[in-house]
């Protein structure tokens, strides 16, 4: 038993929360939770398998939205735990990252429930450019700068690499 859940089959009911991934919720002192929403429109059925239920295909059944989403909520599941959503397709389950994750364990391992509200963020000064004049590069950490060849790039590898992009250019 992990987070005080069993492996048994438990029908989620439709969440009324907005956001689409993992969204931690907390309501007053004592409920916790995480809104858990995904796109699979060809999907027979949804559920979230994760750490609190031992990765169980059917333990927690998202409900079907109407609109090719599926969604609930999970109550005492906080974050940093580990997840995937296990979608039935052709009467098969498929284990999959959640295509909205804010963070993962590694480019094959679990999508990690992650509360972007808990960072304190301590530069006040931080003005970004007018949207008009933005420079957006988005990158794979894993594939952007890969020094030795080998294994795959990390967040110190990119940081190599961030006055060549600013040369080009590249102001967020």
């Amino acid at each position: 038993m992990a987070c005080g859940f069993t492996a048994s089959a438990v029908q989620l009911v439709a969440s009324t929360r907005t956001g689409i991934g993992a969204i931690p919720y907390n309501v007053g002192l004592s409920t916790k939770g995480v809104t858990f929403r995904v796109w699979a429109p060809n999907a027979q059925a949804v559920s979230v398998a994760g750490s609190w239920n031992f990765y169980s295909n059917t333990s927690h059944q998202l409900a079907n939205e109407g609109n090719g989403f599926w969604s609930g909520d999970v109550p005492n599941v906080g974050t940093a735990v580990q997840y995937k959503f296990a979608i039935k397709y052709n009467n098969v389950y498929t284990q999959k990252n959640d295509p909205r994750a804010r963070d993962l364990t590694n480019s094959v391992g679990y999508s990690v429930v992650y509360d972007p509200n808990s960072y304190a963020w301590t530069n006040s000064n931080f003005q970004i450019a007018n949207w008009n004049e933005l420079v957006v590069y988005e990158m794979h950490i894993g594939t952007f700068w890969v020094p030795d060849g080998s294994a795959p790039g990390t967040y110190t590898d990119a940081i190599a690499k961030l006055d060549h992009l600013k040369s080009l250019g590249v102001n967020c």
